[in-house]
């Protein structure tokens, strides 16, 4: 094997490596995510702003939100990137109409997840 051809080879597995360590990392927290405890959220504020991706200006939903654990009130982020207007439209208003719910880390309760299409309740 060549210099050229092993050099390749090691950047090439360097890559993957990197994609797999990512991925699992990645996996990892889908996973312990799965198994935080859920608490109602309330809707702060939100918006819809356009955001350059790829070929040109999309819609992205931004909401703000707080969540209780403990009688301690916390304060979380959500935003998400859409093709269409119609649906950030949706979405923004079915994350102010609630309910909202997010989970967290029962032992770190600032770090937190919320996914408004799998947590509908609680």
């Amino acid at each position: 094997m060549s210099a050229t051809s092993a050099t390749t080879a090691l950047v090439i597995g360097g890559l993957l490596g990197l994609a797999v360590w990512k991925c699992s990392g990645a996996w990892l927290r889908r996973r312990a995510v799965n198994r935080w405890p859920v608490t109602p959220a309330t809707f702060t504020k939100g918006h819809i702003q356009f955001v350059y991706a790829g070929d040109g200006n999309v819609p992205q939903v931004q909401m703000w939100f707080t969540y209780r654990v403990s009688g301690e009130t916390l304060a979380g982020y959500y935003e998400e990137i859409f093709q269409q207007v119609q649906d950030a439209e949706r979405l923004l208003t079915s994350l102010a109409d609630g309910p909202l719910y997010v989970r967290y880390n029962l032992s770190n309760p600032i770090d937190y997840h919320m996914d408004p299409y799998r947590d509908v309740g609680p």
